[in-house]
């Protein structure tokens, strides 16, 4: 007898086991290979902090749009690859197997409210600035 499971849950080793948020910034936790690896990111400096069972291994300042790290733990090779805020999830990448989709997920509800506020306000936008554009031409 076969037991049926959620073909859409998110699978235990493809979420970080621990995340937090606040208007500071944002902190991971996640395991490789035995090692509890932490990323904290800093929203103000744009300070980013890799931690391997709590020594600091890397501690860099990137104020632009993408980021990609490459770390060494416990024999394997890390890769934290993404756009940090807001608009592509930051993806971890274990010996080049995906292993994190997600490392910040809080970051879902406040990007589908924007998006919600903003879309209608484009969409108007745009349709006037065509209407205004249709009239002139049939001057």
């Amino acid at each position: 007898m076969s037991v049926l499971t959620n073909p859409f849950a998110p699978q235990p080793d493809r979420i970080p086991a621990e995340t937090s948020g606040n208007l500071m910034g944002m902190s991971s936790k996640f395991e490789v290979g035995g090692a509890r690896v932490e990323i904290q990111t800093s929203h103000w400096s744009g300070t980013e902090v890799y931690r391997v069972d709590g020594e600091e291994v890397l501690r860099k300042r990137n104020l632009g749009w993408h980021s990609r790290q490459e770390l060494q733990i416990a024999g394997h090779l890390v890769e934290v690859s993404g756009r940090w805020y807001p608009f592509m999830p930051v993806v971890v990448r274990v010996d080049g197997m995906k292993r994190i989709d997600d490392l910040f997920p809080q970051l879902r509800l406040p990007l589908a409210v924007l998006t919600a506020l903003l879309l209608p306000v484009f969409l108007i936008l745009t349709a006037s600035i065509a209407w205004d554009l249709w009239r002139l031409a049939g001057l």
